[in-house]
C-alpha cells in the first residue's frame, strides 16, 4: 500500500474516536470512525425488527449495507440520514453483532476501501492486529476503568458501569474472529489523565521519529 494508514485500536471509552478525529484533522488527512459502521448494521436491525442473535440475519444486513460519510463519520445508511444519536441508540446490542466473523468479513471490505483512497486514520479494535496488520503506525490505547465508566455515562446519558464496560471487553477481546489485541509494534498510550492535544502531540513527535512515513505524511 502506498498511503499511509494510522491505525488507532483500544477498548470502549479509551478516546480511540477522540483521538482519530483531532489527529487526523491536525495532519489535514481524512478518518473514519470503523465502529459507526457496526453500528449501522446493529441500526437497520432495529429499523427492520430483525434478530440480532441470528448470524446469518446480520450477515444478510452487513451484506448489502451502503453508507454515506461526513467527516469521516457515517451521516446515511441505505440513503437514510441518521445521526450521532441514532448510532448511539445500539450500543447495547452493537457487541453483539461485531461479534459475528462475516459481519466483520463484510464490514472489512468498506474499511480497505477507504484506505485505498489516501493516507488515512481509522480507529477500531482489531485494525493493527487483523485489519491492517502491515500500517507503518499502530496505536493501542488504555485507560483507568473508573474514568472510562465516568466517559461512557457523560457520553451515552446514561450510567455506565465498570462491570458494562468489562463484559464489552471481554467480548471484543475473546471472539473467535479478529479479537481485540494490542499489536506488539503499537505506540501504547494511557489516557486516564492525558488530554487529546497532549496525545496528538506524543503521537506527532513519534511520527516524525519515522522519517519514511513522515516524509509521506506531508510531501
Amino acid at each position: 500500500m502506498n498511503f499511509v494508514v494510522i491505525v488507532i485500536d483500544g477498548p470502549a471509552r479509551t478516546g480511540t474516536s477522540r483521538l482519530a478525529e483531532k489527529l487526523a484533522e491536525h495532519l489535514g488527512i481524512p478518518r473514519m470512525n470503523t465502529g459507526e459502521l457496526y453500528r449501522g448494521v446493529a441500526l437497520i436491525a432495529k429499523w427492520t425488527n430483525r434478530n440480532i442473535y441470528s448470524p446469518e440475519e446480520m450477515a444478510e444486513i452487513a451484506a448489502t449495507i451502503q453508507f454515506e460519510f461526513e467527516h469521516g463519520s457515517v451521516v446515511a445508511i441505505n440513503g437514510r440520514t441518521v445521526t450521532h444519536a441514532d448510532l448511539r441508540s445500539v450500543s447495547t446490542t452493537v457487541a453483539h453483532i461485531a461479534h459475528y466473523p462475516d459481519v466483520r468479513k463484510y464490514i472489512r471490505e468498506w474499511q480497505l476501501q477507504f484506505a485505498e483512497q489516501g493516507h488515512c486514520v481509522l480507529e477500531g479494535r482489531d485494525l493493527g492486529s487483523s485489519v491492517f496488520p502491515h500500517s507503518p503506525f499502530k496505536i493501542f490505547l488504555t485507560c483507568d476503568d473508573v474514568e472510562r465508566a465516568r466517559r461512557g455515562s457523560n457520553d451515552e446519558g446514561r450510567i455506565v458501569t465498570v462491570e458494562e464496560l468489562h463484559e464489552r471487553d471481554l467480548m471484543d477481546a475473546e471472539r473467535d474472529h479478529s479479537p481485540m489485541v494490542c499489536p506488539a509494534d503499537a505506540h501504547c498510550y494511557d489516557t486516564t489523565s492525558t488530554s487529546v492535544p497532549e496525545l496528538v502531540s506524543a503521537v506527532e513527535l513519534k511520527l516524525k521519529g519515522i522519517p519514511e512515513v513522515w516524509s509521506k505524511l506531508k510531501g
